[in-house]
């Protein structure tokens, strides 16, 4: 989707976040936006901030974190902070190479790359595939493995076929 000129015009609500984080009790507590890489970041995160903003006004829930994601960088927002920088930033591969070995070496389509990123998030609410899940460190360090811990994702609908790059 071509992110429009005029953000405060824009409908959000008829628009899914592509994979949305539930703690333990069922709350959201991460929204997340995947984009492609060719769009510009700084455009991307003007949209991911405005989204997340119309989410919380609409549903009335005050949502910690969000995530930028491309298939280079994963940005992660602490959502009560009045800037629109990411807290941290990760290798996209760094995460997801361990559930794909061969990330970046082949095309990843869309509806994989979410299988993965929920790999990844599943992984560091249960330990399925690893003790020590990839960016473990990482996630504890800025808060938000406390969150993620027993919890589970949902992905919205999205057609198939669109590459993620």
């Amino acid at each position: 989707m071509d992110i429009p000129a005029d953000l405060n015009e824009f409908p959000f609500e008829q628009v899914p976040f592509d994979i949305i984080g539930f703690d333990k009790k069922g709350k959201p507590i991460l929204l997340i936006e995947i984009k492609a890489t060719h769009k510009p970041k700084e455009r991307a995160r003007e949209w991911l901030i405005a989204h997340t903003q119309s989410y919380m006004k609409t549903e009335k829930e005050d949502v910690p974190f969000a995530m930028l994601i491309d298939d280079d960088d994963m940005e992660v927002f602490q959502l009560e902070r009045k800037n629109n920088e990411p807290i941290i930033t990760f290798k996209t591969a760094t995460a997801l190479s361990y559930y794909e070995p061969e990330y970046g070496k082949k095309p990843i389509y869309y509806n994989y790359f979410v299988i993965l990123l929920e790999a990844w998030l599943d992984d560091l609410a249960y330990r399925w595939k690893s003790e020590k899940p990839p960016l473990l460190e990482e996630v504890t360090a800025i808060g938000l493995l406390e969150y993620l811990h027993n919890g589970t994702t949902k992905s919205g609908e999205r057609l198939s076929g669109e590459t993620v790059y």
